[in-house]
């Protein structure tokens, strides 16, 4: 009898585990139902979400990528907006007397007991540091009915004819503008209107230089205009512009007596860019109009020619060459910039000039490029121009640049340069001008 019990008693408590047993199960499976609950919820609410993305904006102000790189968008708008520039110190060290300047400028190199009057301080061995070239901009860019509608406004602190606040003076050059205008970009053209480079520049067969001025032998000219610009595909690119006029006789300041604009210069430009590299051409007509605001006035046309381009000859290499002709084209040229037009009583008498550049480019590495250069700008200086001018004016000037690049890590390069110039008068005198620079470039 005590076996069955016992049997009894072991039945009885199998019985009550497996009814807990059910029971657990039973939980577990409730527990289950209800996470799977919350899942299914979770899946609707970021399905809603995903619906509404567009409608982010609408809500929150968030701020997205532009339309063009490295721009974004704010909230609300169609405008992509960009931020660019870059911090630059220049080091140089004169071996030569140096030039009229900081930046080199060909016309201005120093000759002992010059004639000309232009530059005559030939002391030896100046040392700079400057943070001028320091550059700031902002672009956008928005879509409209007719096309894409961008702008540009952009500063350095060259501070170019305004020396009062220097270093010692705890520091400050002051902005001055360089590109400030408006592009619409339609089916018809891209139509210009604002600061910019002028169209008589071509910039692709300017050899690259650490030195700020650069090549005096090359165009270098910014300046508001209008300008109307078509791709013709296969056969390039054809612009057309009015430009400002900058009538400057005697070497008085545009604007100033006698100086008098009556018409704007005209600039036909065109440019052709391939796997083979770049080419273009120039024409530039300007006139010249004095004005005593006595009775005696004159007026003479002016014009300038230009050829040049850059030529890949390898993967790695490309010869630059560019040509530049005309008379009155003084302050478009700025290894002419000192023989200015000249009225000898009866009429303007304008400074001719012929110009060359010559470069080859190389790019070792993606982070290591050199250059080298070298130009040379004659100017036809007969009696009757001197009789105006004075006793004597520049009449050849020669050029060359040695340099070489290295982006030592991201948004940052070093740069040095060697820099040779020669000043030569039409009476003989010559100056000539050495320079070994440095450069540290940070952009953003």
């Amino acid at each position: 009898m005590r076996k069955v019990g016992t049997l009894c008693a072991a039945l009885m408590a199998a019985g009550l585990m497996s009814n807990a047993a059910h029971a657990d199960e039973a939980a577990l499976r409730a527990q289950i139902a209800e996470l799977r609950a919350h899942l299914e919820a979770l899946e609707a609410q970021i399905k809603t979400i995903d619906a509404n993305v567009g409608a982010v904006p609408k809500t929150f102000n968030l701020v997205t990528k532009g339309d063009e790189e490295g721009t974004f968008k704010l909230p609300g708008s169609e405008t992509s907006v960009g931020l660019y520039g870059f911090i630059h110190v220049d080091g140089y060290k004169d071996f030569g007397a140096r030039t009229g300047d900081w930046a080199f400028e060909p016309g201005t190199i120093a000759i002992k007991d010059d004639p000309s009057g232009l530059n005559s301080d030939t002391r030896k061995g100046k040392f700079n540091l400057s943070a001028r070239v320091t550059r700031f901009g902002a672009k956008t860019s928005t879509p409209t009915d007719l096309g894409a509608l961008r702008t540009k406004l952009e500063f350095d602190f060259y501070e170019y004819g305004d020396t009062t606040y220097k270093s010692g003076y705890t520091n400050g050059y002051n902005p001055r503008l360089r590109h400030a205008y408006g592009e619409l970009e339609a089916d018809w053209g891209t139509l210009l209107v604002g600061q910019t480079w002028s169209t008589f520049m071509n910039l692709d067969a300017t050899p690259e230089t650490a030195d700020f001025n650069g090549h005096g032998s090359a165009q270098l000219a910014r300046q508001p205009m209008v300008r109307l610009s078509e791709n013709f595909d296969a056969l390039g690119t054809v612009s057309v512009a009015i430009e400002n006029a900058a009538t400057m006789i005697n070497g008085e300041k545009p604007l100033n007596t006698p100086n008098l604009d009556k018409r704007p210069d005209l600039v036909v430009g065109w440019n052709k860019t391939g796997d083979f590299g770049s080419v273009g051409a120039n024409a530039l007509m300007t006139r010249y109009s004095y004005d005593d605001n006595a009775g005696t006035t004159d007026g003479r046309n002016a014009y300038g020619v230009s050829v040049g381009g850059a030529f890949k000859i390898t993967d790695q290499d490309s010869l630059l060459g560019l040509y530049t002709a005309g008379n009155g084209i003084a302050r478009y040229l700025p290894s002419a910039n000192y023989n200015w037009e000249v009225f000898d009583g009866d009429k303007i008498r304008l400074s001719m000039a012929r110009a060359v550049t010559v470069g080859w480019a190389r790019a070792w590495t993606e982070k290591v490029r050199t250059n080298l250069s070298w130009g040379r700008t004659h100017l036809d200086v007969d009696s009757k121009y001197l009789a105006a001018y004075g006793p004597s004016a520049n009449e050849t000037l020669t050029h060359a640049f040695a340099n070489v690049f290295w982006a030592f890590t991201q948004n940052a390069e070093l740069g040095l340069e060697y820099a040779w110039g020669e000043r030569e008068l039409n009476t003989g005198e010559t100056g000539t001008f050495r320079r070994l620079q440095t450069s540290m470039h940070y952009s953003f």
